[in-house]
């Protein structure tokens, strides 16, 4: 061997060694987020929003979170609700813009959402009962559909990218087609309600 060629020879080999663990552990990397894909992107308690008094719920995140999709675990107490009341939640957020803050905090100016609840319970129908004439009821009472108004303001903690928290006005179906249909006699405050949450990314 040449002495260029021998040189050359041993820069190759001390080059590979030491790219060889980074990329071996970039590798690893790759393959833990592509067996892990099923793990959430973020999770959320909630208080109150019509899902219920208090509601865990994790979900993923796309188009660079300005989308997420979340379901919720919803629960009401007796105290509050006459019965102890179970729901579950499918919620979808639209975050448009993220607004860089003072220091590490940002915040999420607007957020616009929808989301369907079904509460388990005997009280609770999607096929009218044969008791009620047809109409009685113009939509299921086990499901709701609600739209809410929103935004969010957090920052990097305990190891986590973002640690925040979050207000929304929610309007529900139903008592809201009556406030547009009798303003002058239903008001806001009798049918929209306040939900605060907890948003942690993951």
């Amino acid at each position: 061997m040449s002495p260029v060629g021998r040189p050359l020879s041993v820069a190759i080999v001390l080059g590979f060694a030491l790219l060889a663990p980074g990329r071996i552990a970039a590798a690893a990397a790759d393959e833990e987020r592509r067996r892990a894909w099923y793990l959430p992107d973020q999770a959320k308690l909630q208080l109150a929003g019509a899902i219920g008094f208090l509601s865990p719920g994790a979900g993923y995140a796309f188009a660079g979170r300005k989308l997420e999709v979340d379901v919720f675990l919803g629960y009401a107490p007796e105290a509050l609700a006459g019965v102890d009341l179970w729901s579950v939640t499918g919620k979808l957020t639209w975050l448009p813009w993220r607004v860089r803050l003072g220091g590490e905090w940002t915040a999420r100016p607007l957020s616009l959402a929808v989301q369907v609840t079904h509460t388990f319970g005997d009280r609770f129908f999607l096929q009218l009962p044969e008791r009620y004439g047809p109409g009685y009821y113009p939509l299921p009472t086990s499901l709701r559909g609600s739209v809410a108004l929103g935004t969010a303001l957090g920052r990097p903690a305990w190891g986590f990218d973002h640690l925040g928290v979050y207000a929304e006005v929610v309007a529900v179906d139903i008592p809201f087609a009556y406030l547009i249909s009798n303003l002058g006699t239903v008001h806001a405050t009798e049918v929209l309600s306040v939900a605060l949450g907890l948003r942690l990314e993951l």
